[in-house]
Order: structure tokens, then sequence, then C-alpha cells
């Protein structure tokens, strides 16, 4: 041990080398993670089309990408400000290489700052918090992914910390700027109102019980860390309503919203139409098992607090050391933990969010019980007459925290290599529909993940379905009803026809994997196949008097 002193020597009580230290460790794994021509999300082409739109336009206030769906009437660019810092990457890049060094650099950020966070929170070994945070598999897998997670957690940790330590005006800024980053912003105003609620909560419980009750609530809602509360959660309301009116895409935007973050986040379309893996439940089971580590290290926490009640005071610290200092954050960040954790059973996608704050949550514990309890006091009063019982299992949670990290970033490793999108994917087919098919003209998708990529490489198209297979059923149910058929092959006469009476759309794209919507697409004699490759087949209406 001897070996690393003068490396510990170095960053000890340096918090801001810790911090750049943390950083460069998670950049050069992402790095390693991202060390691939291909991505796992679609959207990621998206998001780099989108990007040199912005770039080259301004803000994008119409969508006539998808003229059959909600966005065609209603849109807005949700992720405005993550599109805004990806322009200098893509600038200096070509636009997918910009956008994976972006994505490295971000979910480095994100990492960084939670690190960051249980130093303000003075919270012992942040570090490895830090370190487990960025290697837990879901966490690892979505800041992955690029797309503007990773922003969105940031904004999300900055917003709740500066809510902590009353820092109102840049919790106001933060709402605003969370709106133009990412449709998650309504869980910013939640984690301050909480913030404030279990501020008061706690005042007025810690008030004598011989108080009248009367003056215990006024208390409990006047005092001044109870009116610093509710004035940041007035101030982050105004920040967020400031962000949706005070926007390039107002009034659209509030109707986009409603569609994106009502109907399809929240109310959920899973039961309706073919929604991506995200937007599906997570059985806790299932959630359990893929962040083993963080609900580990919650289980131990959990233990040693049970372990302290049954030994009582014998294994109390002879000073306890400011052990009821963080009793707020605690009780705020277990709350929001369990609401993250409802809404992640629901539906996947909020495990992004869940994640952290769980680790925070187990944080705050462990540092609480170790400031009050000599935990080899309490291990040896627990085990007095099982030392050798009590060997196994420190041998055994070491080895678990140990393995599972490794574990998983070779599981993440290879999800991320498997099921990809290859950055040359639909890059041929593009370059022929630019010569030969006529800006603007209707192409028909069998498969609203396609959207994406075929946006990035021509995006003079128009296209039936795309983003979210939701945006279509919510605009025209019939029509989705129709695209459903066709693209699972159920249509097996005049589908050329059905195709252009319902879409308006004389050109079909076809995947080669895509057998049944194929095999009717080949028997229609009025679909003439124009192109093929390795990868997908276009097919023209002969009845159109465009230019082969």
């Amino acid at each position: 041990m001897r070996v690393f002193k003068p490396f510990f020597r170095l960053f000890a009580g340096h918090p801001w080398r810790q911090g750049g230290a943390v950083f460069v460790v998670v950049a050069a794994l992402y790095g390693w993670l991202q060390a691939q021509l291909s991505f796992r999300d679609p959207d990621s082409f998206y998001h780099a089309g989108l990007t040199l739109l912005t770039g080259h336009l301004g803000p994008i206030r119409e969508f006539p990408w998808l003229p059959f769906t909600t966005l065609s009437q209603a849109f807005a660019d949700q992720h405005f400000l993550y599109h805004l810092l990806l322009i200098p990457f893509i600038h200096f890049f070509d636009p997918l290489s910009g956008l994976r060094v972006a994505t490295v650099l971000l979910g480095a950020t994100a990492v960084t700052t939670f690190f960051l966070i249980t130093r303000l929170l003075r919270l012992r070994h942040g570090w490895a918090f830090a370190l487990i945070l960025a290697t837990s598999a879901d966490l690892m897998f979505r800041l992955n992914l690029a797309k503007a997670s990773a922003l969105a957690i940031t904004l999300l940790l900055l917003g709740f910390i500066c809510a902590l330590f009353g820092r109102r005006w840049l919790l106001f800024l933060i709402a605003w700027l969370y709106v133009w980053a990412h449709g998650s912003w309504p869980l910013l105003p939640f984690a301050v109102l909480v913030v404030a609620v279990v501020q008061s909560s706690v005042i007025f419980f810690r008030t004598p019980i011989d108080v009248r009750l009367s003056s215990r609530l006024k208390t409990a809602l006047y005092s001044s860390e109870s009116r610093q509360s509710w004035l940041a959660a007035a101030l982050t309301s105004l920040g967020t309503i400031g962000g949706l009116i005070v926007n390039p895409f107002f009034p659209a935007n509030l109707e986009f919203f409603w569609y994106q973050t009502i109907q399809v986040a929240l109310v959920g379309l899973a039961d309706k139409v073919d929604v991506g893996i995200e937007w599906y439940p997570y059985a806790l089971s299932d959630l359990i098992r893929q962040n083993g580590v963080v609900f580990v290290l919650l289980g131990i926490v959990i233990a040693l607090a049970v372990g302290v009640s049954i030994v009582g005071r014998r294994a109390w610290r002879s000073k306890v050391s400011d052990y009821g200092r963080n009793l707020v954050p605690l009780l705020t960040v277990g709350v929001i933990s369990f609401a993250l954790l409802v809404l992640t059973l629901k539906s996947r996608r909020h495990v992004e969010f869940l994640i952290p704050f769980a680790l925070l949550l187990t944080a705050i514990e462990f540092d609480r019980l170790v400031r009050r309890v000599d935990l080899r006091r309490l291990i040896s009063l627990l085990f007095s007459k099982k030392k050798r019982l009590g060997q196994v299992v420190a041998g055994y949670i070491i080895f678990t925290l140990l393995f599972l990290p490794i574990r998983d970033i070779f599981l993440v490793s290879k999800s991320l290599r498997t099921n990809t999108y290859n950055w040359s994917r639909f890059a041929a087919v593009g370059d022929w529909m630019r010569l030969h098919v006529p800006p603007e003209s209707v192409i028909f998708n069998g498969d609203w993940a396609d959207f994406p990529v075929l946006f990035y490489r021509f995006p003079e198209g128009r296209y039936i379905i795309g983003l979210d297979a939701g945006f279509l059923y919510l605009h025209d149910q019939a029509r989705y009803d129709e695209w459903r058929l066709i693209s699972a092959g159920q249509v097996s006469e005049n589908v050329g026809e059905r195709i252009e009476k319902f879409f308006g759309a004389h050109y079909v794209l076809v995947r080669q994997d895509q057998e049944p919507l194929l095999q009717s697409v080949e028997a229609d004699s009025t679909l003439l196949p124009v192109y093929e490759d390795d990868e997908v087949r276009v097919f023209m209406r002969l009845e159109s008097d465009f230019d082969l």
C-alpha cells in the first residue's frame, strides 16, 4: 500500500483534482465504449441531422419530414440546447464522429457533477460512489447512446443541489435551460418542491410538541430555511414557465409537450402501438439485476442501519461528528428516489434518473452512519460469536463490489456492439435518392426506427412514421392502422394503390430483412423495383410520372 500513498496524497484534500481525475477516468472508459463506427440507437442519426440543419438554418420550427404525424402541426425541438452544444463538435469533426466525442464528454460531465455534489454535501468517498455510478449498467448504457440523457442528468443534479443550498437565481436559470434541453424538464420543479416540503416538515417535527399546532405550522412555513426553499420552488416554476414561453418554438411547443410529455411519456401508448423498449415497464427483479452494484450498496447500508438498531449505543463513536447535518438531503433524495422508482417501473427510460438519486441516497446514509458508528466495532459486535462468518460475509461483499462493475463494463460494451446501426447505414440508398427521387417526395417506410437514418441520409424526402409510432397514432389512428397492416405484410392485394391512396407515396423503401412486407410489395405488379443493395430495396409506382 505504501506505493500508492504518494498518489493518494496528490488528491487528498483537493476536490478539484479529484473531480478532474474522475472526469478523465470516466471519459477514458466511455471513449473505449464508443470505439466503434456504429450507434446503438438510431435516434443518434436524428440528432446529427437536426444539429446540421440547426447550424445552417437556425431553430427548426416546422417538421415537414413526417407529414402524417402530430409533428407536422406542432413541432418543437425538445433537445434544442443539446443540439446547440453539438454544433461545435460537428463543425470540427464530421457529424457522426463529433456526436461520439460529445457523447463521451457529456457523459463524463454528468458523472463528475454527481461527484461534486458529494463534495458539496461533504460525503466521504465521493470519488468511489462516482465511479460506481459511471459503471452502473443501465446508466452506463444510457449515457453512451449518443442522446441528450447526459445533459438532462447534469441539469437535474445541478438544479437539485442549487435548491438545497439556496442558489435561487442560478436555479431559475437552470430551470429555464432545462426546458430547452430535454423533455424531462418537469422533474426539476418536482424535485425542488420536494426539497421545500421536506425542509418545512423537518422544522415542523423538530418544534416541541407542547407548542400549539398553529405556532408549529407558522414556524415550519415562515422560518428562514423554509422561506428560502419555497422561494426556490417559486423561482424554479417561473424559470420553467419562462423556458416554455420565451422559447424559439412557442406556442407550438405547448402542444408538442402535450403529446410528448403527457400522452406518450406519462399516459403511455405501449398497449396501443409499437414503441421503443424504453417505454415499456421495468420489472423490479430486472432493475435490481441490471444495476446490482447500486442495490447491493443500498442493501449494505440498510443492513448496517439495522445492525446499529440491534447493538444500540455500544457501536457508537465516542464523539459523534455532525450526524444530523444531512437529514434534509437524505429525506429529500429518498422521496425523489421513490418517485423515480415508480416512474421507472412504469417506463424503463426513467432509470437514467433513478440510478444517480438512488446512489446519492446510499452515499448520504453511509456518510451519516460512518459519522455516528464505528463500523469495525459494529461488525465485531454483530459477529462476536461467529467471526469466521463475518470474515466470509465481508469478503463476499468486497468481491461483489469489485466484480459487478467489471462485469457491467463488459456487458455494456457487448450490448453497444450488438444490433447496432453502422455509420454507413443507408448511405448508398441515400446517395441514390438524391439523384433520382424528387425533393419532398413521400417515401413509404415500413419501420418507424428507420426514419432517423433516412432523415440524416436524405432530408429532402418525406416519410410516413418516425421518432415514435405514437405521433402517427395520435394524429390519425386510421392511417396508423393502415400503415401497421401494410408494413406487417398483411395486405396481399393492391399494396401500391393503398399506399398511394392513404399516404400519397410513390416510393416504397423496404429493408431486405422485412420479408413479409417485401413479399407483398413484390407481388404487386404496379410497384417497379428501381434500386437494390445489401440493405434495402426501393420500389416506385408505375403510374407516377417521376423520372428514374
